[in-house]
């Protein structure tokens, strides 16, 4: 009788056993499909983040936590920037001739045309470079301000964001070569007059470009959105190394 409740006793300690350790995987399985479940899973294509870049950036940037690319918007940086300097050729060519014989010399037709192609050649890749650069050094900066995306995270935000200033570029070099006038912007630096032209107060205004005020908005945003901190402590990685670049230009104007 003894042995026999001893096997039931047994018995119950090993289905009790059983029991707890299917509830552990059971649990560990559940933990695992919510961890899974809570991953960032890209929805947007390359299009529809250039799209959503204009009309929802938070969208993209989120979207961008998921999987940050580069390639895609290096392309279309390269490619619009290169066509929009392609539009003020003409333009371009005028200016280096007149800026030539202001100067007292005039060179050849050969040192002329290497002159503007490479202008054309710089659009697209300088645009490139310094998207890049500033990259880096805003990225150093968030994670000053307690940031936590990765470098990559950071780059794509940002040459996702550039987008915009791509888009300013664009314009403002299809209405320069329809009014054939190269001396056009969107900025307040239109107000004035021809003398002031490459002074230090037009090239302060000529930074308040409603593009570039545009692009520090969305940057803002990206920074926020993918280092997790607010838009406040993203306004220092952003405005700072804007802020110092303006003020060197304008420097060096004076």
């Amino acid at each position: 009788m003894m042995n026999e409740n001893e096997n039931r006793n047994e018995e119950i300690v090993e289905e009790t056993e059983f029991k707890s350790v299917d509830t552990d995987e059971m649990t560990e399985n559940e933990i695992l499909d919510e961890f899974v479940e809570e991953l960032p899973q890209r929805e947007l294509s390359s299009v529809s983040r250039f799209i959503n870049t204009f009309i929802e950036p938070s969208k993209t940037m989120k979207d961008i936590i998921a999987k940050p690319t580069i390639l895609f918007p290096m392309i279309v940086i390269f490619m619009v920037a290169t066509f929009s300097a392609i539009l003020t050729i003409d333009l371009t060519r005028e200016i280096m001739i007149q800026s030539f014989i202001d100067s007292g010399q005039m060179p050849s037709e050969y040192i002329i045309n290497m002159s503007v192609y490479s202008v054309i050649g710089v659009a697209g890749v300088g645009t490139i470079l310094v998207t890049l650069v500033s990259g880096i050094i805003i990225h150093g900066l968030s994670l000053l301000m307690q940031g936590r995306a990765t470098l990559k995270t950071t780059l794509s935000v940002m040459f996702h964001s550039t987008y915009i200033s791509l888009a300013g570029m664009f314009i403002l070099s299809f209405v320069q070569y329809t009014t054939n006038n190269i001396f056009i912007t969107f900025s307040p630096a239109m107000l004035l007059a021809e003398d002031k032209l490459g002074s230090a107060t037009h090239m302060l205004l000529a930074s308040l470009d409603v593009f570039n005020i545009w692009y520090i908005v969305v940057a803002i945003i990206g920074i926020s959105i993918t280092h997790k901190i607010s838009k406040i402590k993203a306004c220092v990685p952003v405005l700072l190394p804007t802020i110092v670049l303006i003020a060197i230009t304008v420097f060096f104007a004076s």
